[in-house]
Parts: C-alpha cells; structure tokens; sequence
C-alpha cells in the first residue's frame, strides 16, 4: 500500500482484501463488450473451409455452443462419387497426404539472413530486387505444422483431429467424420478461450501486465 498526495490509500491487487478482489472481477467482466479474437477465429474457420469440402451453416459459442456443418454436394459432384468419402484407414491417409500436405504443413524457419550476401544453399532473388536487407531462410527437407491456416493458434486445434489420424491411421474414420470433428474441435477451442477472457486468471494477466493500481473498496486507481 501507499499513499498518493490526496492522502487516498492505493493498492496493488494482491493488497487487497476478497471482499475488494471479487469487486474487481465483476467490475472488469462488465466492462468486456465483446470477445476479442472471434474474428481471427472466423478467419482460422474460412480459411479451413477454402481447403476443405466442408461449410458450416450457422454456428454460436460463449453460451449456446453448436456449429452446424455438411460437406459440400459440389466437392462430391467433382469427384463423381461418394467413393472417397468412403475412404478409411490407409487408404484416406494417402488421399490427405497427397491432396492436402501443401496446406497442412509448411517449410520450417531456419535463420534470417543478409539477403544481399550468397547463402551457401540458396540466392535469394527477391531480396536482390527489393533491396531488403534482411530476408528469411525456410527449410527445403524440414516442415511444420504450427498455425499453417492463418499464423493464429486456433489453426492447430481445428487441424487436430487431421494431425492426429494421419499419425495413426483408423480403420474407422471418414473423412467426412475427420472433418466435422475438425469443426467440433473449432468450436471448444473457441468457447474455452471466450470462457478464459472472463477468467480471475485472465483478469489478472491484465491487471498485472498494466500495472493497475486499485482505492481500498476495488476500483480503478487513476
């Protein structure tokens, strides 16, 4: 505790009393207007779907979770029968790993480098003609499979059930069921981390990380 030149009692929030902490919880709850990420998780969701034969109709998720979803009659016209969605086991890991290994998994980062020196592997033309002076290097032999869709971390969660059956194959697994579980998986990862923004912890990330100091009853020190 302090005191500033008002003579007012300020504290940090681990000085504070429960009574005067659950006042600071409910306080910021009230003041959270909308849910910050929804839309890099609508853009994760979008960018799946460009991939993928599947469209949702409708989704909701903070309260009524469900997300509703089918595959695509134009994705089944296009390989002129349901053969595929009939695909288990080895035979569909192929038929991922030949048809969606561009999407799934990118070239690793290695290193930036000076892009107007000669890499013992590679010249970087871009770098020649934009006049960059730092460029990055990306393997050739290695791959990742961390925030492939859009660079957000909900990609992995809706690639996981994909991750997970091409480490081990069922004989099972459709790819229509792979693909509605991606969907489902979206959506609990989305709800978890809406949940999360009204958290105690999360509260506390923020009044930590702003350095909030708070009067004696919970609020807002300015």
């Amino acid at each position: 505790m302090r005191i500033d030149i008002k003579k007012t009692k300020v504290y940090t929030f681990a000085e504070l009393s429960d009574d005067a902490k659950e006042n600071v919880f409910n306080e910021f709850r009230e003041s959270i207007d909308d849910y910050f990420w929804h839309n890099d998780n609508a853009e994760t969701l979008k960018a799946f779907e460009d991939i993928f034969p599947i469209k949702h109709s409708d989704y909701r998720y903070g309260c009524q979770n469900y997300i509703n979803s089918s595959i695509e009659e134009s994705a089944i016209d296009y390989y002129y029968s349901t053969e595929i969605l009939e695909f288990t086991g080895i035979r569909l890991y192929k038929y991922i790993v030949n048809n969606y290994s561009e999407y799934l998994f990118k070239p690793a980062y290695k290193k930036s480098f000076d892009g107007h020196k000669k890499h013992k592997r590679i010249r970087n033309k871009i770098a020649d003609h934009t006049k960059k002076k730092y460029c990055s290097y990306y393997s050739g032999i290695s791959f990742d499979d961390s925030c492939v869709l859009t660079g957000y971390c909900i990609d992995d969660d809706i690639l996981k059930p994909i991750y997970d059956f091409l480490k081990k194959p069922d004989k099972t697994s459709t790819l229509e069921d792979i693909l509605k579980d991606c969907l489902e998986e979206w959506l609990s990862a989305c709800n978890r981390d809406y949940e999360y923004q009204f958290s105690e912890e999360a509260i506390i990330e923020t009044i930590d990380a702003n350095d909030y100091e708070f009067t004696e009853d919970g609020k807002i020190y300015y």
